[in-house]
Parts: C-alpha cells; sequence; structure tokens
C-alpha cells in the first residue's frame, strides 16, 4: 500500500514528496487523535495489501504529537497463538491508576498482565521479539496494530474485537469492491471508525 490519498500524485524532488507525505501522515493523526482510543487496528481491504507502512508512520507522527507513549505493532500473516496475542494487547495499552484510601497522591501501577509479562507469563509470554519490546508494547498509552486483510486471513478479527478504532486501508486502482465490502461485513461496519484512501 502506498501514502495516504492526499500525498498521491503529488510530483517533485525527494525532500518534497518526503515534506508531502509528512504532512499528510500529520493530518491523518490529527484526524484519528480527536476521538478517544487506545488501540487503533489498520486492515488492508485487499488480500496482499499491508497496512504496516501506514501504522509505522502513525505512531514516528504520534511520538511527535502525543505527549504519551505511541507504538506500532505489524504482523504480516497471523497463526493462533499470534493472533491471541494481538487480540490481547489493545486492554494491556492503558496504564491503571489508583488512589490510596485517604485521597492521598495516584499512583501508575501496570495491570496484572504487565506484571506477568515481566515474570514471563501473560497473553505476551510467547512474543517472538525481545522482552523489553513486549514490555514497551504493554506501557504505550496509544497502541497502533496493522493485521494482514481479514478477507484472506480471518485471525486478524481477533484484534478487530477488542480494538477501540479500526481504519480500513483501501487501495486506489488496486482494492476490488468486493472485498472492501466482504471486509466490511466481517468486521461490521458499526465497528470501523473510517477508510483511508491510498493513492
Amino acid at each position: 500500500m502506498g501514502q495516504p490519498d492526499n500525498a498521491a500524485g503529488l510530483q517533485g524532488g525527494g525532500s518534497h514528496v518526503d515534506v508531502v507525505d509528512a504532512r499528510a501522515y500529520q493530518e491523518l493523526w490529527l484526524t484519528l487523535a480527536r476521538r478517544d482510543w487506545a488501540s487503533m487496528v489498520l486492515v488492508p481491504a485487499e488480500p496482499g495489501g499491508s497496512a504496516a507502512p501506514i501504522a509505522r508512520a502513525l505512531a514516528e507522527v504520534g511520538k511527535r504529537l502525543s505527549q504519551v507513549p505511541v507504538r506500532a505493532v505489524t504482523a504480516s500473516s497471523l497463526e493462533y497463538g499470534t493472533a491471541l496475542t494481538l487480540a490481547d494487547l489493545p486492554s494491556f495499552v492503558d496504564r491503571h491508576r489508583l488512589a490510596p484510601a485517604g485521597g492521598g497522591p495516584t499512583v501508575d501501577v501496570p495491570p496484572p498482565a504487565v506484571r506477568k509479562v515481566e515474570a514471563g507469563a501473560g497473553p505476551l509470554a510467547d512474543w517472538a521479539g525481545p522482552p523489553d519490546q513486549a514490555l514497551a508494547l504493554t506501557s504505550a498509552a496509544r497502541l497502533i496494530i496493522s493485521v494482514p486483510a481479514v478477507v484472506s486471513e480471518p485471525l486478524g478479527l481477533a484484534t478487530t474485537q477488542n480494538a477501540d478504532l479500526i481504519v480500513l486501508c483501501v487501495e486506489r486502482g488496486q482494492t476490488r469492491i468486493a472485498n472492501a465490502r466482504r471486509t466490511l461485513e466481517l468486521i461490521g461496519r458499526e465497528r470501523v471508525a473510517g477508510c483511508l484512501l491510498l493513492g
């Protein structure tokens, strides 16, 4: 998949195109930031498509425009274990705040799942990456997850069920309308926040 639509079709020198791409991702981030979300899943509509570059670019913009940690997780293919791990991630991106009795100051306490990861158990116990990366993911305040097209890899639906925000990625000239419609049916139209048209 390419860049967001407003970056498509613009010509120029390398630095100009980079600036245009950056502006498109900044605009996309700021549009999505208006909504209240801790986890977002990007889903390509066409089998073989990938939203991974978009997830990474959005996370980079988010890190610069947000005062909370933003992370991207991308999956090019899914197996049962990976699908379950990704499905559990949205519930652990939030840091729990506990107020002590007596109205004293609040204290940040990681959720039990984060403590289990630190001990080598829990939903990220089978994480293929480095342990510190798993901990970084669970401590993120906003998490952007890219999954493969659910029309070809339905295990991605496990992740979309727990996400706060789902964005359908459609590529101009590549995505078939039938695949976009089927993706919406599988995820549920009411769950999709919007569609990102890529050029």
